[in-house]
């Protein structure tokens, strides 16, 4: 049975694989909605969204991979969007359902919207997605003021980070899963192009992988020592063992290794292209700070 972590990660990685090109569907200011309402969120990125704008306790369904507070423990179950609860969905009478966007999301709303239900799309894919669909679904859910609040935060986060100085020329790998336990033999690994490879952009570091056709390519043991990595960071949404995970990292002959410049960043969000996504970004920094 796959672990959990890893099953949440290709989750993911299968979500932005199917995100459609054409452009997202915009929230107008018609459906602006006032009024205490029942809302499905059937990702855990508009899951997270919705926490941040807060407006959590109009969440009646929700996903089983969405994190946050105990109280979301008590949120009916409706299923992933591989296995669908379509019958609980209906039963739980939403106004909307959210989605990330996607073609897998939009074949499950299609089905949704034949009954009268309405449901609204928000991208996650990149970072500006992000920030575009927090200010949309603020609009749609009359938290405007708690969206700008959450910009303005974001900005500051950003104008902090860029101002470090962060050392010169070395390269960063950062590791976003494993397909076995305990092993180094399969990893996925951020690209430029990739949500990760952004917050890299962001901070002006050099990622250690080269441009891909993929945003997290598979890369095997021999990749990863050919790419030399100076700073290896691998993200464990799951309280592990650090020093489990250090050690198969040690084993590899890379500068990381040798200089003993590897660190694991366990939290739940690390995974999740999100709104915490400047939590992330402060996390990466002051790693690769410490690596000074």
């Amino acid at each position: 049975m796959p672990h959990k972590a890893n099953f949440l990660f290709l989750s993911i990685i299968f979500l932005l694989s199917c995100s459609p090109n054409k452009a997202k569907e915009k929230v107008n200011s018609s459906t602006q909605v006032t009024n205490e309402l029942r809302i499905i969120s059937r990702s855990p990125s508009t899951t997270t969204m919705l926490l941040t704008l807060g407006k959590s306790k109009l969440l009646v369904g929700k996903t089983p991979w969405c994190n946050g507070p105990e109280s979301l423990e008590k949120i009916s179950n409706t299923g992933g969007l591989i296995n669908p609860d379509i019958e609980k969905i209906i039963s739980l009478k939403p106004d909307y359902v959210l989605y990330s966007d996607g073609e897998t999301s939009r074949k499950e709303a299609e089905k949704l919207q034949k009954l009268n239900i309405k449901t609204a799309f928000f991208k996650n894919l990149t970072l500006s997605d992000i920030d575009q669909s927090i200010l949309e679904m603020g609009q749609l859910l009359n938290a405007q003021t708690k969206a700008n609040e959450w910009t303005n935060q974001k900005d500051e986060i950003v104008k902090k980070v860029q101002s470090l100085s962060f050392p010169n020329n070395v390269k960063v790998l950062v590791a976003t899963g494993r397909n076995k336990e305990g092993s180094l033999s399969q990893v996925y690994v951020a690209a430029p192009d990739s949500f990760h490879g952004e917050l890299l952009k962001l901070m002006g570091v050099v990622n250690a992988v080269t441009k891909t056709y993929k945003q997290y390519p598979i890369w095997n043991q021999e990749n990863m020592i050919q790419a030399k990595p100076d700073i290896i960071i691998e993200l464990s949404p799951e309280n592990k063992a650090p020093e489990l995970l250090i050690e198969n990292w040690n084993k590899l002959k890379t500068p990381a290794a040798q200089n003993k410049q590897i660190y694991i960043l366990n939290a739940s969000y690390v995974l999740q292209p999100s709104p915490n996504y400047p939590k992330l970004l402060e996390d990466l920094s002051e790693k690769i700070i410490e690596s000074k």
